[in-house]
């Protein structure tokens, strides 16, 4: 099951405070075990969204004694795969809309939940899958997608 919350965080601090909190109800002693992974999502206009790439450097770090328990998967409207490895591009690939959401994102993951999925099959194979999937639809495709998210009927 998956966990959904809309982030109350203000602060680069509050932000953190609360993704501590959900990754100990996600992997603590006390959890409750009533879901998988947890997404919080962040307001745009927040602190930690601003700088979002620092954000989610300062996120891993902070991980502490839960670093080999829980995995941090940043998403945001502008994520490219480059900036996740450190590196910056300038250009645009369709492949990078796999980490794009509509508002900044942290996916919590548990890491016995990941290496269960891995020993289950080949993921390599369905990143391959999703990269190729990407790039057929195209880059348009991928923007006009993302847009949809904000183009609400009032």
């Amino acid at each position: 099951m998956l966990r959904i919350i809309s982030s109350k965080a203000n602060t680069l601090q509050e932000a953190m405070d609360e993704i501590h909190r959900e990754v100990e109800e996600l992997v603590g002693e006390n959890r409750q075990r009533t879901h998988e992974s947890t997404l919080i999502v962040f307001d745009d206009r927040q602190e930690m969204a601003l700088h979002f790439v620092h954000f989610t450097d300062l996120l891993k770090e902070a991980r502490g004694n839960y670093r080999d328990l829980v995995d941090l998967i940043p998403f945001h409207p502008r994520n490219k795969h480059a900036n996740l490895k450190g590196k910056d591009v300038p250009n645009e690939e369709p492949f990078d809309y796999s980490f794009r959401s509509p508002f900044p994102t942290i996916h919590l993951l548990r890491e016995e939940d990941i290496m269960k999925s891995e020993r289950a099959g080949d993921t390599d194979y369905i990143r391959r899958r999703n990269r190729d999937r990407f790039h057929r639809q195209g880059l348009d495709v991928c923007r006009e997608r993302l847009q949809a998210c904000y183009d609400v009927e009032k």
